[in-house]
């Protein structure tokens, strides 16, 4: 058997309701009073500035560490920020004197950056980089502000169905990624699914990840209240059993505990082996949610579906059961990880659209893989693209660049918004991604300034390099022409001494007056609104390129953004890029808000006002793009 059922022990997840320390599994169990996994006297001398050098010793950079954020079986995950830049990761921190308590310790970390390093999917964190510093071995991942579903549990004690589809949804398109690229999670559970600032899920934590090739017969590991009945019984793992955690996953969702937990490890492992669990009547689990749990719990492992797999029943294809039918939102606000989001408004605009079973957070087409699947980003729980794709191509190819694909996408939904007008609309909604709310241009004399939104302050200078000042007006950030990025106090002094810095560090400071003196703030009103969240490294969107016409300003910046201010008119065409997907923002003088995802308008057609925004739209459009 391979050796990884004392991470049965340290993968333990400390149970839901009621919130109690769960119990240990005793197999395996030294008889010293330390354990071989994790020392917490050995991460006191995590230093406080971590430092990543080259092979040759060179220093490249250095992070400065903040507060813990977690700690496993022998890690502890640390956010830390890059000081150059002020971007924030989450570390993931391995003491190298673990390698000398468990022989089979530094293959499994080994395992673990192999796997995670060649991952790239919006449902996957991101992993950056890894390094050693000192007895420490680092490894940079996307950091998810909101923390896991196990923390929204422990917080809501239970959610409601369309949260649950919501957030199952993407835990399937993440786990059919993972087992497209022939990779077994084996350790899916609420604690390793991350939330990221704009609320979309990511699995993470691959400590037990194991690729086809190399998942042996008979390994035994994970968390006991999510193993699967073959896994106990040494058959080993596979697709079916993370599918098994998955609705394990689900039932805690729903019910405030997973299925099979009691207060012994024995007896959870007699109920999974004999599958015995029930669907309390009091928690008013709807009949397609019970039906899914149901299948996906299956005492039989062919029996419990599949996650849109090539060649296989669409009967039993997960995505197209009856429970995802019903409606999702499209997004979540943050405020739902503790207290139950108001949903009645979304719902309503989907059943007037005549969109209830298929707003624009989900997809009913079933997925069938493409050779672009393994490799491709998913399309947010907004969208399943497969289809469109294979359709549409280059709309969705991220190897073009940003300014082209919003071309053609837009230029898509001309063409198919005159053929599917007065078919059925598709759903709108209100989220504003982060806009330029001012703008003044002084390219004759320096450059073009620019206020956001979310209050922060940018100056693309007429030599390319751009520098920024944060909402809060406490950091400001600064660009060379290489690219080499610069931060430093908003108030005081410029500690890289350099007097051409402090001069334009003066010029922001006077753009800043300038447009609080005499601008009015087109994001005022929408001050409070859901945003949409686009990618971005820099602490301050920058600006990119901008042109301005006879009537329209464009302007591009680097979060994946392209704004098209029609000045006659006082309207805003703003398409982001969020989840994979492509959103289109008219923004009217009295501030009406319509969001869509370009899936859906690929899908149900654009309505009249928006198609005739994006005719206006695409000729400034073309021109940023061919100037590129």
């Amino acid at each position: 058997m391979e050796e990884c059922g004392n991470k049965l022990e340290e993968k333990e997840e400390a149970s839901l309701v009621p919130l109690r320390k769960s119990s240990r599994i005793k197999e395996n169990v030294r008889t010293s009073k330390k354990s071989d996994g994790l020392w917490e006297e050995e991460y006191r001398d995590v230093p406080d500035i971590i430092k990543e050098t080259s092979s040759c010793g060179r220093l490249k950079d250095t992070y400065k560490k903040e507060l813990v954020l977690g700690t496993g079986g022998f890690a502890k995950v640390y956010r830390v920020v890059e000081t150059s830049t002020g971007i924030v990761y989450a570390d993931k921190i391995i003491c190298t004197e673990i390698f000398q308590r468990k022989s089979n310790a530094k293959d499994k970390v080994d395992r673990e950056v192999l796997i995670h390093k060649n991952l790239d999917h919006h449902n996957i964190v991101k992993f950056y980089k890894f390094f050693l510093d000192g007895n420490f071995i680092h490894m940079m991942m996307e950091i998810c502000i909101n923390r896991t579903l196990l923390h929204v549990l422990k917080y809501r004690k239970t959610i409601t169905e369309p949260e649950a589809r919501y957030y199952i949804k993407q835990i399937f398109e993440g786990t059919r990624y993972l087992h497209l690229k022939q990779v077994l999670h084996r350790d899916l559970k609420l604690g390793n699914m991350f939330l990221h600032r704009d609320m979309s899920l990511k699995i993470g934590d691959f400590g037990l990840a194991s690729t086809f090739q190399s998942n042996k017969p008979g390994s035994v590991c994970g968390t006991p209240n999510y193993i699967a009945p073959e896994v106990l019984s040494k058959k080993g793992h596979g697709v079916t059993s993370d599918i098994w955690a998955i609705g394990c996953m689900l039932y805690a969702m729903l019910c405030g505990s997973p299925p099979f937990e009691t207060q012994s490890i024995n007896a959870t492992y007699r109920k999974i082996t004999s599958c015995s669990f029930i669907i309390p009547t009091r928690f008013q689990v709807s009949t397609p949610a019970s039906e899914l749990i149901e299948m996906m719990l299956a005492p039989l492992p062919e029996k419990r579906g599949h996650l849109a797999m090539p060649g296989k029943d669409e009967d039993c294809d997960l995505f197209l059961q009856p429970f995802f039918r019903e409606f999702t939102p499209a997004t979540l606000p943050s405020s739902a990880v503790r207290s139950t989001p108001n949903l009645e408004a979304e719902r309503c605009r989907a059943m007037d659209a005549g969109n209830l079973t298929r707003s624009s957070a989900m997809s009913i087409t079933g997925r069938r893989m493409t050779n672009e699947d393994p490799g491709c980003s998913s399309f947010s729980p907004i969208f399943s693209p497969s289809s469109l794709k294979q359709k549409f191509g280059s709309f969705f190819d991220k190897k073009i660049r940003f300014s082209q694909r919003v071309v053609e996408g837009l230029s898509l939904c001309v063409q198919q918004g005159e053929r599917l007008l007065g078919f059925r609309e598709p759903t709108v909604h209100t989220q504003v991604p982060v806009f330029v709310s001012k703008w003044v241009d002084y390219s004759n004399k320096f450059g073009f300034g620019y206020q956001l939104s979310n209050n922060a302050v940018g100056l693309l200078f007429n030599d390319s390099t751009k520098i920024g000042c944060s909402g809060d007006r406490l950091t400001v950030e600064f660009f060379d022409q290489k690219g080499k990025c610069f931060t430093f106090p908003f108030r005081g002094p410029v500690k890289y001494n350099n007097q051409d810095l402090r001069a334009r560090a003066s010029v922001l400071e006077s753009i800043i007056n300038y447009m609080e003196t005499n601008l009015n703030d087109a994001g005022a009103p929408l001050q409070g609104k859901t945003g949409l969240c686009s990618t971005q490294k820099s602490l301050i969107p920058q600006l990119k390129h901008w042109s301005r016409g006879s009537g329209e300003l464009v302007m591009e910046l680097s979060n994946s953004t392209i704004q098209i201010n029609h000045l006659e008119k006082h309207t805003k065409v703003i398409v982001c890029e969020t989840g994979g997907d492509l959103h289109l923002t008219l923004l009217n003088p009295n501030n009406t808000v319509n969001t869509y995802s370009l899936s859906s308008l690929l899908s149900h057609g654009t309505p009249v006002t928006t198609l005739a925004w994006i005719q206006a739209s695409l000729p400034a459009l073309r021109k940023l793009a061919e100037r590129e």
